[in-house]
């Protein structure tokens, strides 16, 4: 628990520090009919993740994610610039709701190379909620091509190291 602490407190405060706005492994910015493909390695069970995000509309988003932590698909409302409304279902165990949140944002930066963001939100698991969580760092090497790196998981579990490349389109 003492090493899973140390990891959420360090990234954080890579968030707080960072210079821009998103990021968690996806934003909380939803365009219509335009979306992102993620692809990472991690250090979890599967030993990848595979995520995809495409805008239905102009507030809300129908996204995927195959591999660590856990297979789940979803709908993301965008409430307002920086913050959106998670929900949807973890394939193999139970239904997730949370926020997806652009520290950046908050903290009124303006950078289009470094982003960073944070989703969490709760899962019934084995008759008690558990939170999970996705926090990384996103460098735009091109308008549409990144780097992405974070951490992700639930409660309870270690967290799980994500490294990688995402695709905007």
């Amino acid at each position: 628990m003492k090493n899973l602490t140390f990891k959420l407190l360090v990234v954080l405060s890579l968030l707080l520090l960072a210079s821009t706005s998103v990021l968690a492994i996806n934003t909380p910015y939803v365009n219509e009919n335009s979306g992102t493909l993620t692809a990472m390695v991690t250090n979890g069970n599967e030993g990848y993740a595979i995520g995809f995000e495409y805008g239905l509309t102009d507030k809300m988003a129908f996204s995927a994610k195959l591999g660590d932590p856990g297979d789940k698909m979803g709908l993301k409302y965008e409430y307002k610039p920086g913050l959106s409304v998670l929900g949807g279902l973890y394939l193999s165990e139970s239904a997730y709701i949370g926020v997806n949140i652009s520290a950046a944002s908050m903290l009124k930066a303006n950078s289009s190379d470094m982003c960073t963001a944070l989703e969490f939100g709760l899962t019934p698991e084995n008759d008690e909620f558990k939170l999970f969580y996705e926090m990384g760092l996103i460098y735009n090497l091109k308008k549409d091509v990144s780097l992405r790196g974070g951490f992700s998981g639930k409660t309870g579990t270690d967290a799980i190291v994500e490294l990688g490349m995402g695709y905007n389109f």
